[in-house]
């Protein structure tokens, strides 16, 4: 059905790798449950944050998330 990914050190950040929903079961709160179910395990001020495909950005925004930053540019700088 869906599953989440994250690693964290359970202090300052927290890094989401994979939110994956069946297509089947998208639209029906799965994803953003898996979001909120993660936001406890974690410290208060921890930084939940992920790097997503520009066709998510708006689920990602829907559910709580802000951009703050296109890192394409930034990305392209660091491996040069």
């Amino acid at each position: 059905m869906g599953f989440l990914r994250a690693f964290t050190d359970f202090c300052f950040d927290c890094y989401i790798n994979d939110i994956a929903v069946d297509p089947e079961y998208q639209g029906m709160g799965i994803g953003k449950g898996l979001v909120e179910y993660l936001k406890p395990q974690l410290e208060k001020d921890t930084l939940m944050f992920l790097i997503s495909a520009p066709e998510s950005k708006s689920f990602y925004k829907k559910i709580g998330f802000n951009n703050f930053k296109d890192i394409e540019d930034t990305w392209h700088q660091a491996i040069k």
